[in-house]
């Protein structure tokens, strides 16, 4: 087949999973992965962006979402900002808004909790 064995004949990057959603909407794509925090605030703050969508299954629990920063940032700041993060999280004054975002916690842990995430993520676009 022009596939060349494989199931899907091409893989697009939107962008957002809000414009991958959007994607399959207009029958520009036939499915999008989307994470379920943001399909679950997509369906309570916007929910017409799910309209003619359906979820087709789950994938494995993973850690989600992460907090970025890029590589070459100093240690003592990337320790710096985590204190802040679990901080906020700690927040009393915060708490309605860490609810309004489907945020109930925060656990700083290494990159390693997710390697299976980009292990998966370069098979699915290699393979």
């Amino acid at each position: 087949s022009s596939n060349a064995g494989k199931f899907f004949s091409q893989v697009r990057i939107s962008g957002s999973h809000a414009a991958s959603l959007a994607m399959v909407q207009k029958g520009e794509a036939d499915v999008a992965s989307i994470d379920c925090i943001t399909y679950a605030l997509l369906q309570r703050y916007r929910p017409s962006a799910l309209n003619t969508t359906r979820r087709l299954g789950f994938t494995y629990g993973a850690p989600t979402p992460p907090y970025v920063t890029r590589c070459d940032i100093d240690p003592t700041i990337v320790e710096r900002m985590q204190s802040a993060l679990v901080s906020a999280f700690k927040d009393p004054l915060l708490a309605e808004d860490r609810k309004r975002l489907l945020l109930k916690g925060i656990e700083i842990q290494s990159t390693d909790a997710y390697r299976r995430i980009v292990s998966d993520f370069n098979h699915g676009l290699t393979t």
